[in-house]
């Protein structure tokens, strides 16, 4: 692939080479959005072949249907469970989202190779795609392109950040925001900076009145909070695998 050792790379030149490889391939197309996965999947089809589109989406699998050759057929991952057809081919598109309930259907399916596409590959699809591959019996090709790696070649844009101010109001407490969303418990309603005294008590669901700026300043807490505790995840992965001591971080109230 020394042709695109080169600065500027266009879509067309990427989606034509995908149409010189073996057709007898099975291909893993790990690119950022809007490189042009949907044009190099139909170049790295063969005339009659019978295809199968699984996708996540009503709006996804209808605009497949508008470019596939006659004799392929789209549908949704909910699907999947109604196919008893054999294909030549079967092309997983938005692979991240193939999870082990599909893959098992997927598994009794017969078809000869596959094509993975997605912009955001994961420990799952890293452990289906090692199934995918043991099932059948050709050559696998891979190929990533990544944002900074399609930004480069000039494909993409340089992202852009927008900054608007906005102006909150601090005196009018006329917002409502809710700590607990438990059908069965009782509601507690109370004003900013008086809630802390119910965190504590589970039977509540807290209703806050709060001016503009506290509820964001209460949101943004939330979000501090998420980040947490996937940052404790990470590190509590991290320490199983190394057999390190793991220690929580406390998260603070809202």
């Amino acid at each position: 692939m020394e042709q695109f050792n080169k600065e500027i790379v266009t879509r067309d030149e990427i989606q034509a080479y995908c149409g010189t490889l073996d057709k007898s391939l099975s291909v893993g197309l790990f690119w950022a959005p809007r490189v042009g996965k949907t044009k190099a999947t139909l170049n790295l089809l063969t005339e009659g072949e019978k295809v199968l589109v699984v996708s996540n989406t009503e709006i996804i699998r209808e605009a497949w249907k508008k470019v596939l050759p006659d004799g392929c057929k789209s549908i949704c991952y909910q699907s999947l469970k109604n196919e008893i057809d054999e294909y030549d081919c079967i092309v997983f598109d938005e692979f991240d989202l193939l999870g082990e309930n599909y893959y098992e259907i997927v598994s009794n399916m017969t078809f000869k190779r596959f094509i993975c596409l997605t912009g955001t590959e994961t420990f799952r699809s890293k452990s289906i795609l090692a199934k995918l591959k043991k099932k059948v019996s050709g050559e696998y090709f891979e190929w990533k392109i990544g944002f900074q790696q399609a930004i480069d070649w000039k494909i993409l844009p340089e992202p852009q950040i927008i900054c608007f101010g906005l102006n909150l109001r601090e005196s009018k407490q006329d917002q409502v925001f809710t700590i607990g969303k438990n059908k069965v418990k009782q509601v507690k309603y109370c004003k900013y900076g008086e809630h802390f005294q119910y965190l504590k008590e589970k039977k509540w669901n807290i209703a806050i009145q709060c001016s503009e700026k506290e509820w964001v300043s209460m949101i943004n807490k939330e979000i501090d909070n998420l980040n947490e505790i996937l940052t404790n995840f990470r590190n509590y992965y991290k320490a199983q695998k190394s057999g390190d001591q793991f220690e929580l971080n406390r998260l603070e109230p809202i």
